[in-house]
């Protein structure tokens, strides 16, 4: 059991907070830059980028399913967080990486005036493999980390159900 005095209130739901927070910039960073990507540096037209985008996008809510099961049957809150959140900065560093290294080609293409040489096979497999990876990572993430949260404040304790309160309301 717990040793309440030294665990779990605001201490450790702050930096649940803020891990919460550089997650989601993080996400939609990599979402908002991936349709200037696909389309100046990938070749992708208007209409297959989109496609691109929201198939992206809905996988990484089908993956939530997948973090829901782990987390509720087999591993438990804080082992599922701490694994796809794992995962998912392991797909941010290949993304960057794979974009650095083997899809932006000459250096500096993506802008208006330099356009990017044919994006190489394995960069291709990389950038695809990364992007998925951070889907996967995001998804299972995200089911687990509000309740794990909210784990760290005790309901019978008058103040400390009022925290939790204030916790979702972050």
């Amino acid at each position: 059991p717990a040793v309440k005095a030294n665990t779990g209130k605001w201490k450790s739901s702050i930096l649940l907070l803020v891990n919460y927070a550089l997650v989601t910039c993080a996400f939609f960073g990599v979402g908002v830059n991936l349709v200037v990507f696909l389309r100046r540096v990938l070749h992708q037209d208007n209409a297959e980028a989109a496609n691109s985008i929201s198939k992206w996008t809905g996988t990484v809510y089908i993956f939530s399913l997948i973090g829901a099961f782990m987390s509720d049957s087999y591993w438990g809150r804080y082992i599922t967080c701490a694994i796809f959140q794992m995962i998912y900065v392991t797909g941010l560093v290949i993304l960057s990486l794979a974009s650095w290294f083997l899809l932006v080609k000459p250096t500096g293409c993506g802008d208006v005036e330099t356009h990017c040489d044919p994006p190489s096979t394995a960069g291709i497999a990389l950038f695809y493999l990364s992007t998925y990876m951070i889907a996967f990572g995001n998804g299972g993430y995200q089911p687990s980390i509000a309740t794990l949260g909210s784990d760290q404040f005790d309901e019978t304790d008058p103040d400390e159900a009022r925290s939790k309160v204030a916790f979702f309301s972050y």
